[in-house]
């Protein structure tokens, strides 16, 4: 028995927004580490801003996995190359539109009530 099997990896693209976290968060923990030379008992400070800034640079690489086998859709968000989670599965023979956001094709479907049409908008898709 032959399955039919493909899978794409897709690495998101940093926006203003990541880039403006990472900046405030580098800028909070330079800082922190001139006040301790004011303050000495705030020396916990520094230590506490770089673990934030470990976790959250982690929680801002994101990719994603689009996995096709045998007319299943999966996809998958995938967190600092760690952590999984799924965002989306279904079966395509329930699929109606698989498009990218901005698609021409999604003009008709503006003022549906659909759930799904609006997930897959906001997923990156590999071009």
């Amino acid at each position: 028995m032959s399955d039919y099997y493909t899978e794409q990896l897709v690495k998101k693209k940093a926006d203003g927004k990541d880039i403006v976290i990472k900046i405030l968060l580098i800028f909070c923990t330079v800082f922190s580490f001139f006040l301790v030379l004011l303050m000495p008992f705030l020396m916990i400070l520094p230590v506490l801003l770089i673990v934030l800034d470990v976790f959250l640079f982690r929680r801002l690489d994101l990719e994603y996995e689009y996995l096709y086998v045998n007319g299943d859709l999966d996809i998958d968000k995938i967190m600092g190359k760690q952590k999984r989670k799924r965002v989306f599965s279904m079966n395509v023979n329930d699929l109606e539109l698989l498009a990218p956001r901005g698609a021409g094709e999604l003009n008709h479907y503006q003022g549906a009530k659909c759930w799904i049409t609006v997930l897959i908008c906001r997923i990156p898709v590999a071009m």
